[in-house]
């Protein structure tokens, strides 16, 4: 977990510098945060490690992690084309809105 945030953190810092809006940077840091899950497994591949238990828990978590990112990336995909996070209440349908300018 600290990998990921620590990749998205430096993303966002540095698309910040950029003069990259918050939404852009936010968008690019999560990105870098995906790539980061095939450099890891790239690494332990060629110290030949990719067949070991730990490997495969580091992995493991690297594609939950990843899940999650992508998750995220929809979410914000979505809020940047709608500008707002919209929820339903499960009984009346009565709609709440979210509105993030």
């Amino acid at each position: 977990m600290t990998e990921a945030l620590g990749t998205f953190t430096i993303g966002f810092m540095v698309a910040l510098s950029l003069h990259y809006s918050v939404y852009n940077s936010l968008f690019l840091a999560l990105a870098i945060s995906l790539t980061s899950t095939v450099i890891v497994m790239r690494i332990l591949e060629e110290l030949d490690l990719i067949k070991h238990e730990a490997s495969s828990i580091i992995l493991g978590v690297a594609v939950i992690e990843d899940i999650v990112i992508i998750s995220m990336l929809a979410i914000l995909q979505s809020v940047g084309s709608t500008g707002n996070v919209s929820i339903f209440r499960p009984y009346n349908k009565e709609r709440w809105c979210l509105h993030i300018p």
